[in-house]
């Protein structure tokens, strides 16, 4: 299970530096946890 915290979103959505790093847990869909506050905080 992974936890995707808001800076891995806006990393991920931006293509930072770090956006490699967050690809791989994020195209497990099975595996991902978003906490509701997550998606307002990247909303």
């Amino acid at each position: 299970m992974n936890i995707i915290d808001s800076s891995g979103w806006l990393e991920y959505f931006s293509d930072g530096p770090n956006a490699s790093l967050f690809s791989r847990p994020l195209q497990e869909t099975a595996d991902i946890l978003v906490p509701t506050i997550t998606i307002y905080e990247v909303f």
